[in-house]
């Protein structure tokens, strides 16, 4: 058997979403929200400077105070029905870090707005390649050996999309990034799952669904 490849990973992006027991329009504080993460997020370089708050939407399910940290790289949104977070070109190195921002995050917007999580919500997504491979090599393992299709030669690659109760996996041609592919792996959660036990499944599922391409994180 092969060694697996490491491949080379272009762009990646994780979005996470913590949806609340019941909407909190009536606790709702710009300022006491505001206060509460800079206290928690501080020593990340959190000031006044990183913040900003939406107060005129479209609709009241828009209204957030959003917080940015590590150069934007991460984005932090704090609704009236949900804690949104999303991290760019995130690195596994680093996870116990943003294992703390969240954590720190919830721990200081739950008691302002006195509710619990009720609902988690985690995508991982990234486009990668891997050198002297055609995308079509990594796709068509999904075929059917005796499909036709195999014979096309109009036919450059394939997709694969596989839907669970939880979630769901795709597989398809990077529609960013020449000669190279596209994940997403989502999956939701109950409201008693940890950010960090949701980390350690979000990854343990990139190495599943790598590994099974001849590939591996690195």
């Amino acid at each position: 058997m092969p060694e697996p490849v490491v491949p080379t990973f272009h762009q990646a992006f994780l979005e996470y979403s913590a949806g609340y027991s019941e909407p909190a329009p009536e606790k709702w504080d710009a300022g006491e929200l505001s206060q509460a993460l800079l206290r928690s997020l501080g020593q990340w370089g959190l000031g006044l400077e990183n913040m900003s708050v939406r107060l005129s939407p479209a609709n009241m399910a828009e209204v957030h105070t959003r917080v940015e940290l590590f150069d934007r790289k991460v984005v932090i949104e704090v609704g009236m029905g949900q804690l949104r977070l999303s991290a760019t070109d995130p690195d596994w190195g680093d996870a116990d870090t943003l294992i703390d921002v969240v954590e720190k995050t919830l721990s200081s917007v739950q008691p302002v707005l006195g509710v619990e999580i009720d609902r988690n919500w985690v995508t991982l997504a990234f486009h990668f390649s891997v050198q002297g491979k055609e995308p079509g090599e990594f796709t068509k393992m999904f075929l059917n050996p005796e499909s036709e299709l195999l014979d096309d030669p109009g036919i450059r690659s394939f997709g694969v999309s596989v839907y669970r109760e939880d979630g769901h996996f795709v597989l398809d041609t990077s529609a960013v990034y020449p000669n190279a592919l596209f994940m997403r792996i989502s999956h939701e959660f109950p409201g008693d799952v940890s950010f960090r036990q949701i980390v350690k499944i979000i990854h343990g599922e990139e190495i599943r669904y790598l590994g099974m391409l001849g590939l591996e994180v690195g």
